[in-house]
């Protein structure tokens, strides 16, 4: 099911904002891989993922997701991800709410005297 749908926005800060919404599967990696490549072509300091739209992802989308925060890494530049709550859950139960920047941040993870 090829449901997503990509919008950029650039920002007067020098910043990027790639939207996107629908329910991105394994179908759609090739066109987010895109999109993505598409925003850095134009030079920003930062691209935020903004996925408050996106009402489903499954763990292709989520590997999706792990490979541009690496590439980001890789390239020395800064990529937030600001994330719907059906990704947020998916990001916790896959154990990855602290491996990539949130906006806003993930919760912290409980200490050993806060756990039950």
């Amino acid at each position: 099911m090829a449901d997503l749908t990509t919008n950029t926005d650039p920002q007067a800060d020098g910043s990027t904002v790639l939207a996107v919404s629908g329910e991105p599967d394994v179908t759609d990696v090739t066109g987010f891989a895109a999109a993505v490549a598409a925003c850095w072509s134009t030079g920003p300091r930062m691209l935020v993922l903004d996925l408050t739209a996106v009402t489903f992802i499954d763990p292709t989308g989520v590997g999706a997701l792990m490979r541009t925060h690496r590439d980001a890494q890789a390239a020395n530049r800064t990529m937030i991800i600001r994330p719907s709550p059906p990704v947020l859950r998916v990001l916790g139960v896959a154990g990855l709410l602290h491996a990539m920047p949130l906006d806003p941040p993930a919760p912290a993870l409980p200490t050993r005297q806060q756990r039950p």
